[in-house]
C-alpha cells in the first residue's frame, strides 16, 4: 500500500518549492497533477518540483483533446468528484484497492487536493546488495604462503613522512592482493525481512533448530555436529518446499480461472524487482537532516559571537615530542584483545589478523609501520 494523490494545480510554475514541501509532508509516493503548465524548456522548475529521487513524467495535452481521468472539486462545488476511467473500475479491480479517499484545501490552488491509499504489490520493494568476502571458505594456508610472499617485497626501510606514506600503500596493496587471490569480493543479495506469505510459525522453529545446530558445529568443530547440521538444513530445505507448493495449490483451487491463470503466470515468469530508494527512506533521512541542522544552530546561538570566543587567550604549554617504540609483543596483545570488528577500510578483517598463523606474517610490518609514525610523521 502506499499514498497517492490528485491536484489540479493551475500552473505549478509559481508554487514548485510548496508542492515538493507538500509532497515530503505528506508522505506521497505519487502525485499526479493536471494543469501544470509546463512547456519545453522549463526543467529550472521541474527540479523544484521534484522531491530527491523522484522521478518526473508528463503528459502533453494537443489542442483541443480532453485527456483528464479526474474532475477535482472546487471550492464552490466541495462535492464534485467525476471520474472518466477508460476501464470500469470493477474490470480493473480498483474499487477493491482505493482505501480512505481524503479531499483537503492546501490554498495552493482552487481545487482541492484528493488523496487516497491504494493497495497493491509494492512498486518500491527492492533487494539490496552489498560486497562481501567469503572468508569462511578460504583456505587460511594458502592464504598465509600468498600473504608471507607479498609482504616480503614490501621495503620496511622508511626516512620521511612521504616515504611514510608510500610504505602504508605497500602494505595495504599486499595485504589486498592476497585477500583478492583467495577471497575475491563478490557481490550478495539481501532479501529482506518480509517474510513469503507461506512462511509459519513451524519454519520458524525449525531454521532456529538449525541456526543453534550450526552454532555448535562452528564451536566444537566436531563431525557429529556436522552431519547434525547437514541433516537440520535440508529437512528445513524440503520444508519449506512444502510449504510453498502447499500456499500454491490452495490458492489455485480457491482461484476463478482467470486468477489461476495470474498464479501460474507468475509462478513461470516472476516479475523482476524494482530497483530504487524507499520514498519511507528519504522522508526518514530529510528528517534527521533537519533535526541535526537545527541541533547546529542551537549550539551556536549559546557560545555567543567570534568576538567574546577571541578574549580567551589560552596557550596549551604542553606537547608530545618524543615516544617510546613499541614492541612486538606489545601489538599482539591490543591485537587479540581487539574486538571482532571491521570496516571496509581495514587492509585485513579483525577476525583474520587475531589468528597466530597469519599475525605471525603481519606483526613485524605493522610494528615497523607504528614506530615509523610516531617518528616520521608529520
Amino acid at each position: 500500500m502506499f499514498h497517492v494523490a490528485l491536484f489540479n494545480a493551475r500552473s505549478v510554475c509559481n508554487k514548485a518549492v510548496m508542492l515538493q514541501k507538500l509532497v515530503l509532508e505528506k508522505k506521497i509516493k505519487l502525485m499526479t497533477i493536471t494543469e501544470t503548465w509546463l512547456k519545453e524548456g522549463d526543467d529550472a522548475i521541474i527540479t523544484d518540483l521534484c522531491p530527491p529521487n523522484y522521478n518526473h513524467y508528463a503528459q502533453l495535452k494537443k489542442a483541443g483533446e480532453d485527456n483528464s481521468l479526474f474532475s477535482c472539486p472546487t471550492r464552490s462545488n466541495p462535492k464534485y468528484l467525476q471520474v472518466k476511467a477508460m476501464k470500469p473500475l470493477n474490470h480493473c479491480g480498483a474499487s477493491d484497492r482505493v482505501n480512505g479517499i481524503v479531499l483537503e484545501d492546501t490554498t495552493l490552488s482552487d481545487h482541492f487536493l484528493i488523496e487516497f491509499d491504494l493497495e497493491t504489490n509494492s512498486v518500491f520493494a527492492r533487494n539490496n546488495t552489498q560486497t562481501c568476502r567469503k572468508l569462511r571458505r578460504m583456505d587460511v594456508a594458502q592464504f598465509v604462503n600468498t600473504l608471507q610472499k607479498n609482504i616480503a617485497h614490501v621495503d620496511l626501510e622508511c626516512t620521511s613522512n612521504v616515504q611514510l606514506d608510500k610504505l602504508v600503500a605497500q602494505y595495504s596493496k599486499a595485504v589486498g592482493t592476497s585477500l583478492d587471490t583467495h577471497a575475491p569480493l563478490t557481490e550478495v543479495t539481501l532479501k529482506g525481512d518480509n517474510h513469503k506469505p507461506w512462511y509459519d510459525d513451524d519454519i520458524h522453529e525449525q531454521r532456529r533448530k538449525r541456526r543453534q545446530l550450526e552454532r555448535q558445529y562452528r564451536r566444537t568443530n566436531l563431525a557429529m555436529h556436522k552431519n547434525m547440521f547437514k541433516v537440520q538444513s535440508k529437512y528445513v530445505v524440503t520444508l519449506i518446499k512444502d510449504k510453498k507448493a502447499e500456499y500454491y495449490q490452495q490458492r489455485i483451487r480457491d482461484a476463478d480461472h482467470k486468477d489461476a491463470f495470474k498464479i501460474v503466470k507468475t509462478l513461470l515468469k516472476p516479475p523482476d524487482n524494482q530497483q530504487g530508494e524507499s520514498i519511507d527512506e528519504i522522508i526518514r533521512v530529510e528528517e534527521l537532516r533537519s533535526f541535526f541542522d537545527n541541533k547546529i544552530k542551537k549550539i551556536h546561538a549559546t557560545l555567543g559571537t567570534s568576538a567574546d570566543r577571541d578574549q580567551d587567550n589560552v596557550v596549551c604549554v604542553s606537547s608530545f615530542d618524543h615516544f617510546e617504540p613499541v614492541i612486538q609483543d606489545t601489538v599482539s596483545m591490543f591485537m587479540k584483545k581487539a574486538a571482532n570488528k571491521s570496516c571496509s577500510l581495514d587492509p585485513l578483517p579483525t577476525n583474520l589478523l587475531k589468528q597466530s598463523r597469519i599475525q605471525d606474517v603481519v606483526l613485524h610490518p605493522i610494528t615497523e609501520l607504528i614506530n615509523h609514525s610516531l617518528t616520521k610523521s608529520n
